[in-house]
């Protein structure tokens, strides 16, 4: 599975989700709520299988903004088995960058192969 796939999964999910996230329990089960899960139960059926694996998502979010990211890794943590660790930086767009001062992204962000 590429890079790219997965981020635009969890991005799917971060539109799709809402709600809080406590504690990593769901803020609803799959099939709650009023709203549509076809589009998690199809992306679920077919994730890659994590379990026993450690995922670190770092990001821009902090408390409270990150309780709804949060939660969508919680899904994508459901669905694949894997253990998410999600670490927020208020200097986390200065941490992108390289030591000219301009932006880096990784090869794979750049539609590069490696």
């Amino acid at each position: 599975m590429k890079k790219s796939t997965l981020f635009a999964g969890t991005a799917a999910l971060a539109l799709s989700a809402g709600g809080a996230f406590a504690g990593g329990h769901l803020p609803f089960n799959p099939g709650d709520g009023a709203f549509s899960w076809d589009s998690y139960n199809e992306w679920a059926a077919n994730a890659p299988d994590l379990s026993g694996q450690q995922v670190t998502v770092s990001g821009p979010w902090l408390t409270p903004e990150d309780d709804v990211f949060r939660s969508v890794l919680a899904y994508f943590a459901e669905a694949t088995g894997a253990d998410v660790i999600y670490t927020g930086s208020d200097s986390f767009e200065q941490n992108r960058r390289g030591p000219s001062g301009r932006r880096h992204l990784p090869a794979s962000a750049r539609g590069r192969k490696r």
